[in-house]
């Protein structure tokens, strides 16, 4: 019997974010308290809200906790996790949860969001091609990935606890998008991050959202993070 093809969500890397070790990373590293995730969840959301129509379906391929679709406007909101442990959390903010894209109906969403989580698939060309799967025909993918220009990346380090398995910059990224036929839309460099600090330390501080806010963009003016951002359309061939 021939093995079956491995998926954005069936490999080893995937591992890394399921049961225990998915529970300390999503526990440790993108632990948010209970107090500061609306501001995060509305900082997330006017992120996004340019590219989405109250009347659009949306699906994200890494939700994670659903940071990024707990307050978007739209009809309908599909969240992609392989930590299915987080199942609960997307389903009492009204996000339907999915373990695995393939599982997402064909051709059912205007909108695709992949925030933050291509650097961690096994194969990032599969992901893109589920993406487009799931998007109607002419659908928009909204993609962040890092741009990871950190000194401490120029070595390895086996403990450390992103995982992620690829680097990207405008090019690349823009390259792969192109051979796999998406109609590119916008591809380049903006600063991103800092979300999670921010809001612990305003709420930790007793500075409410104002201050979370604040907090946020000094730390990106002292010492910027940047992401890539490719803006998308479908290929024509779905």
């Amino acid at each position: 019997m021939a093995t079956p093809p491995k998926s954005v969500s069936s490999d080893a890397a995937a591992e890394h974010y399921r049961g225990a070790a998915g529970r300390t990373y999503h526990g440790e590293k993108r632990a948010l308290s209970p107090a500061a995730r609306e501001w995060v969840w509305r900082l997330r959301a006017e992120k996004f809200r340019g590219w989405i129509k109250p009347s659009d379906t949306v699906v994200e391929l890494g939700a994670g906790a659903g940071w990024n679709l707990a307050r978007l406007t739209c009809a309908r909101r599909i969240g992609c996790e392989v930590a299915e442990f987080l199942a609960p959390e997307l389903d009492a903010l009204g996000i339907e949860f999915f373990a695995d894209i393939r599982a997402v109906p064909a051709e059912v969403a205007e909108v695709a969001l992949c925030h933050h989580a291509l650097e961690h698939l096994l194969d990032p060309a599969e992901g893109f091609r589920q993406l487009a799967r799931v998007l109607r025909p002419a659908g928009l993918l909204v993609l962040h990935v890092p741009w990871e220009t950190e000194r401490r990346y120029a070595r390895f380090d086996p403990a450390e606890p992103n995982r992620h398995l690829f680097h990207w910059n405008a090019q690349n990224l823009g390259n792969l998008a192109t051979i796999l036929g998406w109609r590119i839309e916008r591809v380049g460099v903006r600063h991103y991050g800092y979300d999670r600090f921010a809001a612990q330390t305003a709420l930790r501080l007793g500075l409410g959202e104002g201050g979370f806010r604040l907090l946020r963009r000094l730390a990106l003016a002292l010492r910027p993070l940047k992401e890539v951002e490719l803006i998308a359309r479908r290929p024509a061939a779905g």
